[in-house]
């Protein structure tokens, strides 16, 4: 909060990014320093590490949202998660009843400083891109191309390529960069044009 304090009484606009990793497999936290408040039946380690690192994420999420909101009113703040938990086997099982791009689709929250909440629903981490560069045209971005997170179809790049999601069935594809197949082209030609029109409203480098 100094850092961003510091920017703000300067009245320079500052872009502050913070990644939780106790939600991700394998849900390893200080359980000293956090001991378990959530208690699951049946009883499955996993499930309940996991359980307990949402509860300790979502309530410094929550705290560090109500600063902010008090140092800078106008802030505009975004949470969206990576995609739902692996947990296996178990009756609490997510990921593997959900197929395709519907398992990386979680709940975008966007607090729009004094406005308070936008309602957006589920949006994939990797359509963030897209989604941040239609909102500030207005709607013109995915007016002129196919916006991943609009469509039945997502791609996720990845060092190498992309894979390729769909909303409804399940698995994924990967198409390497190397692919020059007509699926594949389209795919990464597309996969990458997001990222670089982003760039390119934020002022780094050319237009795409």
């Amino acid at each position: 909060m100094k850092i961003i304090a510091s920017h703000l009484a300067a009245e320079r606009p500052v872009f502050n990014f913070i990644l939780t990793t106790s939600t991700h497999f394998p849900f390893f936290r200080n359980e000293v320093r956090r001991p378990d408040v959530v208690t699951v039946s049946p009883n499955d380690d996993l499930v309940r590490r996991y359980a307990n690192g949402v509860r300790y994420a979502t309530a410094s999420a929550a705290a560090y949202v109500k600063a902010l909101r008090k140092l800078d009113p106008d802030a505009l703040i975004l949470l969206l998660g990576d995609h739902s938990p692996p947990l296996g086997a178990t009756a609490f099982t997510t990921s593997e009843r959900a197929g395709g791009l519907q398992r990386f689709e979680t709940p975008m929250i966007i607090f729009d400083g004094r406005r308070g909440i936008v309602p957006i629903g589920r949006v994939a981490h990797f359509s963030l891109s897209a989604f941040i560069a239609d909102r500030i045209t207005q709607g013109r971005h995915c007016r002129e191309r196919d916006c991943a997170y609009k469509s039945d179809q997502s791609s996720r790049p990845i060092m190498g390529g992309s894979f390729v999601f769909r909303r409804q069935g399940e698995g994924s594809a990967f198409c390497p960069k190397a692919d020059r197949s007509p699926k594949c082209e389209g795919v990464l030609r597309t996969s990458m044009a997001h990222m670089l029109r982003l760039f390119s409203l934020m002022g780094i480098g050319g237009d795409s």
